[in-house]
């Protein structure tokens, strides 16, 4: 892993973690409207790759990046883990600038959501600005585990169960919007009451264990992460709706 760790950065990387843009496409913008300088140059790639002690300026002035910053959150039912221009819509950067006020801007703009949780799954997200954990979490040869407590709308059999973790034929999407089944690997599966599984699985396919449930004929009427590898709910101590923990960087990278 150190070696992947010691690797050049990416200029939209590095702008990203100065927290001087929200979003991604802002800090893009940037760099095609001729912004950026890299030591002096014009940059106008937005993977140009830049040393650990080249000097990005922005219209001119110096950008520095902000710390490393890792957290652990209980997402909340009806929370977005994106960013959202809407007031209205409650998303975990709201929660995170309501718990820890003394947060600046920049490090709140820095933030982003590693494996994504839809508005209605609730539990265990990782919010960070380090972009290689990101990577290094999502690639399928990976293999994270992630477990899941799924509650079901009726009791579920030892058939469904065996099936699940056989593999079931889900629809994933593919290029250009086209959908195509993908069979999902092997899992873990445990019933722990009638109507609720322990799952663990390694892939992270969109809405993939919801999707798995309906395969099998059930429908998903409520779900919750409860671990990502080495980091879960219990044992960081957040097993509350809305609860938040800072790690840090061994902690957040034990998967």
């Amino acid at each position: 892993m150190m070696n992947e760790m010691s690797r050049k950065t990416r200029l939209i990387q590095y702008l990203l973690r100065t927290g001087m843009f929200e979003r991604r496409e802002e800090a893009a913008l940037a760099i095609m409207r001729s912004r950026i300088t890299v030591d002096g140059r014009i940059i106008t790639n937005p993977n140009f790759e830049i040393r650990e002690k080249s000097a990005v300026c922005l219209d001119g002035k110096q950008v520095f990046k902000v710390r490393d910053i890792y957290l652990a959150i209980n997402k909340p039912e009806g929370v977005l883990c994106q960013k959202s221009r809407k007031n209205s819509d409650r998303t975990v950067f709201s929660i995170i600038k309501e718990k820890i006020p003394s947060m600046s801007e920049y490090e709140l703009n820095s933030l982003f959501s590693v494996g994504r949780l839809d508005k209605d799954t609730t539990g265990l997200l990782i919010v960070t600005n380090d972009g290689r954990l990101n990577e290094l979490m999502m690639k399928p040869d990976r293999k994270v585990e992630k477990t899941y407590i799924a509650r079901l709308d009726r009791a579920i059999s030892e058939d469904a169960i065996r099936k699940l973790r056989a593999g079931v034929f889900i629809p994933v999407e593919g290029e250009v919007g086209k959908k195509s089944e993908h069979k999902t690997k092997g899992c873990s599966a445990e019933r722990i009451k009638s109507n609720e599984v322990r799952i663990t699985i390694h892939e992270g396919k969109k809405r993939q264990v919801r999707l798995m449930f309906e395969a099998v004929g059930f429908r998903v009427v409520a779900l919750k992460r409860v671990s990502i590898g080495g980091i879960s709910l219990k044992r960081l101590g957040i097993e509350k709706d809305g609860d938040m923990k800072e790690i840090n960087k061994e902690q957040a990278y034990s998967f």
